[in-house]
């Protein structure tokens, strides 16, 4: 049995194929569209995945589609009927009367379009128009937040586990959890949109300069510079967000449900608390590092409240997260070190790319083919031979050679202080490069921090670095010494090392680990290994293959425009070293 998993028209567009139950490719479109964050069809995605496995869409048995048309026609109206209520008897509302309908349901309308007939004509048409020929496969609609917890249940490995998704919105829910046993998922407990943890911390995302559902990544590691403002702090806790006994309560008339003059997260109530908000390129004063300080420790204490209550509730220590929230590591590092959680999984594209993945695993199992696999490594996505890759070397004219052993002497430049390339293999899914496109540098000084920010990725002087290293070394680097192969958990780095690999140490003395294994990725791991060999340490420094506002590259002809625009010092490309 083929399914192909599709999600699209909404955020992070991306397609996923499942043949007998096995995970045969996965990619997000905006690396194959070079679109940052798209949201359309995802075509390309989809044209991959069909040629990676070598299958025709009439070879396809089901389309699974991560969402239910169905809410949109039912419950979203009702819910936004609610919220007109809410905001009309709120106290609140007579200072900002200029929306006639709850900002955050403005398109309402488009919601009702969502309805599963033009849906299904939104997929059909998409494949026709792109010229993808063949029969159309029946489509099944599979809940959004069921999607979530299949993508982690079902590649997690565990036999049993407390599952936790939460997002902006999935159909109908914001929050949800689950529980995972054998081949079933069972939901426990719903919180209902508009009550979202994501609208919130997108609501600061958006308030703080920055483009919300894209930018999160960026509150997150500001929230490290700023400190504990007990002001700030009550202010959010009195009008915005509450949490006690397993629930949380996000107040929507501060986020979706009022007049929106100055953001699309968040209303006019908001700019009535903390005055006019940052705009993008402004100057960051202390003021915008607390903020954004308490809203990441709010964030991380509703989810421990909510999600240490049902481990409590019900014994179980195994525990996956999903959902666009749970690419926040900090969020998730906190819950590992706060709860008593034994083993944790995270897919690392647990956002809205996942749940094509989710779709697909789910309807797999509701068709009696078992697709549980453990997924220890990312790469799903396209890969080249060194015979395709040289032959783009030669029609772009550019200087290279051929080497004879490429993890020693990436390992050499490195050692020698040099900002690298690092292209090999297949595509990691997810948001954060793990060895497959990578940008590598040493972790031994800090000053290499700013090098890569202001030479190469052309971003913030604030945004941290990751560090990958060596699996069996993770004990002596950092807390809890727990295996992390997808970057998307925070420990704090070992007092002894913080001054050994600074450029991989964040302020507050974190840092977001990729352990790597021989086993998973032979040739990134015998590179780490010959670093450490060179320096004594075996960690180096590794960043996204891409600039500020561009996806992650994909294709050698991808990697070779990154090279040539940035400050990266050479391209290590299969087995071909390429100069300027």
């Amino acid at each position: 049995m083929n399914i192909l998993g599709i999600f699209g028209g909404y955020y992070n567009s991306a397609a996923c194929l499942l043949g007998s139950g096995r995970l045969l490719a996965f990619i997000e479109e905006e690396k194959v569209s070079r679109n940052k964050d798209e949201k359309g069809f995802p075509v390309k995605a989809v044209k991959y995945c069909l040629k990676c496995s070598g299958l025709k869409l009439s070879d396809i048995n089901y389309i699974a589609f991560p969402w239910q048309p169905l809410k949109n026609l039912t419950t979203l109206p009702l819910i936004a009927v609610k919220e007109m209520i809410k905001r009309f008897f709120s106290s609140g509302a007579k200072t900002t009367p200029s929306s006639k309908l709850p900002a955050g349901f403005h398109d309402l309308l488009v919601l009702l379009q969502g309805a599963e007939s033009q849906t299904r004509h939104m997929i059909s048409a998409g494949l026709r128009y792109n010229g993808i020929d063949g029969r159309i496969p029946p489509i099944v609609f599979t809940g959004h937040h069921l999607s979530h917890a299949a993508s982690v249940f079902y590649a997690s490995g565990f036999d049993r586990s407390l599952i936790y998704v939460t997002d902006g919105m999935g159909d109908d829910l914001s929050t949800s959890l689950w529980i995972g046993e054998g081949k079933s998922l069972r939901s426990i407990k719903k919180f209902y949109f508009p009550n979202s943890l994501g609208e919130f911390y997108a609501a600061f995302t958006e308030f703080l300069g920055f483009e919300p559902y894209s930018h999160e990544g960026k509150l997150m590691g500001l929230a490290a510079y700023g400190e504990k403002d007990d002001e700030i702090i009550e202010k959010i806790k009195k009008h915005i967000i509450s949490y006690h006994n397993g629930k949380y309560q996000v107040n929507s008339l501060y986020t979706v449900n009022g007049a929106h003059d100055y953001g699309e997260r968040f209303t006019n109530l908001l700019v009535d608390l903390f005055g006019s908000p940052r705009l993008p390129e402004a100057k960051i004063e202390t003021f915008h590092f607390n903020l954004a300080h308490a809203a990441q420790a709010l964030l991380e204490q509703a989810s421990e409240n909510v999600l240490g209550y049902y481990m409590k509730k019900t014994g179980i220590k195994d525990v996956c997260i999903s959902g666009g929230v749970g690419m926040n590591c900090k969020m998730n590092g906190h819950l590992l070190h706060a709860l008593p959680i034994e083993k944790i999984f995270i897919n690392p594209a647990s956002n809205d790319a996942g749940s094509a993945m989710g779709a697909a695993l789910a309807l797999s199992m509701q068709k009696g083919v078992d697709p549980r696999f453990t997924m220890t490594h990312a790469c799903f996505g396209p890969g080249f031979s060194s015979v395709q890759v040289e032959a783009v070397l030669k029609e772009a004219r550019v200087k290279y050679r051929k080497s004879k052993n490429i993890p020693e002497d990436a390992a050499k430049a490195l050692a020698q202080g040099k900002i690298i390339g690092w292209h090999q293999g297949r595509q990691e899914a997810g948001a954060r490069a793990l060895g497959s496109r990578s940008i590598l540098a040493s972790p031994l000084s800090k000053s290499m921090i700013d090098k890569i920010n202001k030479n190469v990725k052309h971003r913030e002087p604030w945004r941290p670095f990751a560090p990958s290293l060596l699996a069996e070394c993770a004990g002596d680097y950092y807390s809890l010494g727990k295996m992390s192969p997808f970057m998307i958990l925070a420990f704090t780095v070992n007092k002894d090392k913080r001054r050994i690999i600074p450029a991989v140490t964040h302020i507050d003395n974190t840092c977001r680990p990729q352990t790597v294994t021989r086993s998973d990725n032979p040739r990134y791991y015998d590179l780490i290994r010959a670093f450490e060999k060179k320096t004594g340490v075996p960690v180096i420094l590794n960043t996204s293959f891409n600039v500020r506002g561009e996806p992650i590259v994909s294709t050698p002809a991808d990697s070779l425009r990154c090279f040539f625009a940035t400050g990266i010092e050479q391209l290590f490309i299969e087995d071909f070293i390429v100069e300027k």
